[in-house]
């Protein structure tokens, strides 16, 4: 299947009329953050997504310079090629199990598919599609869940969008061992973030790695996206110390229901919308040159 990229208007890009003008708004609180070297008032691409991604939920890069996605009510696979036009192919597997779904990580050709309620499901990608999902951790109680990625060691994290013990101020992050054995919570501060918007809280939807660029002296680390969807909100956190290191504003008439986020092989950023009276959508942001 091809679909061709969504026209864009010039209103989206310049904030006319009726649109928010707070695209690219936001603040780094040190020095050399990865999202400064992207422009969110300007995307390189922009794409429909059919009926079958109408509800998109999880996004993932597949290692060979496109993405996997997700709908939030099945484990089925589709794989997007974005370019000229975007490729989707269905990746063939056997059924997952039912469930709420919100989120999708990869480690090689290990995948992890998060359920809301904290029910982490494994497969093994190969070329002739997934094995059977198997439960492979069970959090229940802690939070409603939206977001997982791989963590430094072996791990999981996963993002906290409906803490039953929420701290104010705070992005909650669940880190959570290779063995299932043990979990540990990581509270990120973002009342910078709350007190220039006005926001009240901040809700994940997904999580992605950014990885360091090659003009950053030192070989820094990578550092943890953050995106909270409906807040169109997005973070860049040092996983390990806990600390918030930059954010982003994302443009309401673009970002309407950001739910997944990926990063490509090349650093450009890739956010999902669910549809929301009107098509979904996939909108890239590539970086600036080094």
């Amino acid at each position: 299947m091809r679909l061709a990229p969504v026209a864009l208007l010039a209103a989206a890009l310049t904030g006319g009329p009726g649109c928010a003008t707070d695209a690219g708004r936001g603040a780094d609180l040190v020095p050399a953050t990865g999202l400064s070297h992207y422009r969110f008032d300007a995307p390189s691409g922009r794409w429909t997504l059919p009926d079958e991604l109408a509800e998109v939920s999880g996004l993932v890069d597949d290692g060979e310079g496109g993405l996997l996605a997700h709908h939030d009510n099945g484990a089925a696979l589709w794989r997007l090629a974005p370019g000229a036009t975007l490729e989707i192919v269905a990746v063939p597997g056997a059924p997952g199990p039912p469930g709420d779904f919100e989120g999708l990580a990869r480690r090689g050709d290990a995948l992890w598919l998060l359920g809301s309620p904290g029910l982490v499901y494994r497969a093994t990608l190969s070329p002739g599609g997934t094995t059977a999902w198997r439960q492979a951790t069970v959090l229940r109680g802690v939070c409603g869940f939206e977001g997982i990625e791989t963590a430094p060691g072996g791990g999981l994290l996963l993002a906290c969008k409906y803490p039953r013990a929420p701290r104010t101020g705070h992005v909650l992050l669940v880190r959570v061992a290779a063995d299932a054995a043990q979990s540990e919570v990581l509270a990120i501060d973002v009342a910078p973030v709350l007190n220039a918007t006005g926001l009240r809280r901040l809700r994940p939807s997904g999580l992605a790695w950014l990885p360091a660029r090659a003009d950053r002296a030192g070989g820094a680390p990578a550092r943890l996206l953050v995106l909270a969807g409906k807040e169109r909100v997005l973070l860049e956190v040092d996983a390990e110390a806990g600390r918030l290191l930059a954010w982003r504003r994302l443009l309401r008439a673009r970002h309407r229901q950001a739910e997944g986020i990926a990063v490509l092989a090349d650093g450009a950023i890739v956010i999902a919308d669910e549809a929301d009276g009107r098509a979904a959508t996939l909108t890239r942001y590539a970086p600036a040159p080094p």
